[in-house]
């Protein structure tokens, strides 16, 4: 089947092509980062827009098969001023992919044939068990040479039960610690839990999740929202547009009136995602935030949702639920075409498998 590509500003796909791309987005992905009108946050808040250029993919129908977001910028790699095309599948986003390989994973070759020059090409945090992501890999490889570097490892609980069904095929000191942070969060006071999955109230959803990141240990590590500018903009324009596009599920528990904790989600094809959680550390000692993140998922498992996400990396308490993880690597591709992109990929190759060397070596000292 013949394929046409069309390389436009970003700009410009969101104004022209936005409904067909979200269409795509909602057949392939398994989350909603990648939505255009999330991108478009995105890229509005990094101030990322008018450096970004789409790549438009259509089969012989002139249907869109393919829509591939990306950067290209001078950069210095080895002492060589090379070009790299980065993969803007979202500065924020958790498990990506490269839209539209499900239908031809020759589309990202036909990608890299259309963005006119280009040394190294990168694609972060890509799902590795997606099967057409492997296939992606043959193809490059019969004409460029390729590094993938393992990223992350993110747990989800796949819900196939009753939530009394799933406790029941639990240990019973994992039930044991789920009543007892029930039972020290009921010492605090009295607590409401609220949940906002609309426009209605969501100044005070916000002001509850500033009011909680400002008295969260977050703030001696520096990772508060109400530390940066750009992500108290970030969640001020992103939690409307969830909400007019029922994507929001969020929650906030109140000791005596007092925001203590909160949880903000996507719900995404029944798939519910723990985008951002804190807890006021004046509280801590009653463990609110870990009580609320036991409420979330019970509310999961009682709704109808096939999956919950904690998304981002291993972290002991998140394994506590579930031994399932999706694995993510970063794919760098090297263009056989290009001398600095050979010699960059040459490098690179020498320093791995000096690496590997020296590894062995140590084992078998």
């Amino acid at each position: 089947m013949p394929y046409q590509t069309k390389i436009i500003t970003l700009r410009q796909a969101l104004q022209d092509y936005a409904a067909p791309w979200q269409t795509l987005i909602e057949q392939e992905s398994i989350e909603p980062t990648q939505l255009p009108g999330w991108l478009q946050i995105t890229c509005s808040v990094f101030k990322t827009t008018d450096k970004t250029e789409v790549c438009l993919i259509f089969n012989d129908q002139q249907e869109l098969v393919s829509v591939i977001p990306y950067t290209k910028a001078v950069s210095k790699n080895y002492g060589l001023h090379v070009i790299t095309v980065e993969i803007i599948t979202n500065l924020i986003s958790y498990h990506s992919i490269i839209l539209g390989i499900k239908a031809s994973p020759e589309n990202f070759q036909l990608f890299l044939n259309s963005i006119g020059r280009w040394d190294i090409c990168t694609a972060p945090t890509l799902l590795t068990q997606d099967h057409s992501y492997q296939q992606l890999k043959q193809v490059i490889t019969k004409q460029h040479w390729i590094q993938t570097i393992l990223t992350l490892s993110s747990p989800y609980i796949e819900i196939t039960s009753s939530w009394e069904d799933f406790l029941a095929q639990r240990s019973r000191s994992f039930r044991y610690r789920l009543k007892r942070k029930a039972k020290a969060v009921a010492k605090a006071g009295t607590m409401n839990i609220k949940w906002y999955t609309d426009n209605t109230d969501l100044d005070e959803l916000h002001k509850s999740m500033l009011s909680i990141e400002s008295n969260s240990w977050k703030i001696n590590a520096d990772m508060a929202i109400t530390q940066s500018a750009v992500e108290q903009d970030y969640y001020k324009r992103l939690l409307p547009w969830m909400a007019d596009n029922h994507l929001l599920m969020a929650n906030v528990m109140f000791i005596d009136d007092t925001p203590v904790a909160y949880g903000l989600h996507y719900n995404f094809k029944q798939r519910w995602g723990q985008l951002k959680t804190s807890f006021d550390n004046r509280y801590q000692e009653y463990s609110p935030g870990k009580h609320l993140v036991d409420i979330t998922i019970e509310r999961a498992f009682k709704t109808g949702v096939r999956e919950f996400d904690f998304l981002g990396d291993k972290m002991p308490h998140k394994l506590e639920w579930t031994d399932l993880a999706r694995q993510h690597e970063t794919l760098y591709v090297y263009n056989s075409n290009s001398l600095k992109g050979k010699l960059t990929g040459l490098i690179k190759h020498c320093i791995s498998e000096i690496k590997s060397l020296k590894h062995k070596f140590s084992e078998s000292a």
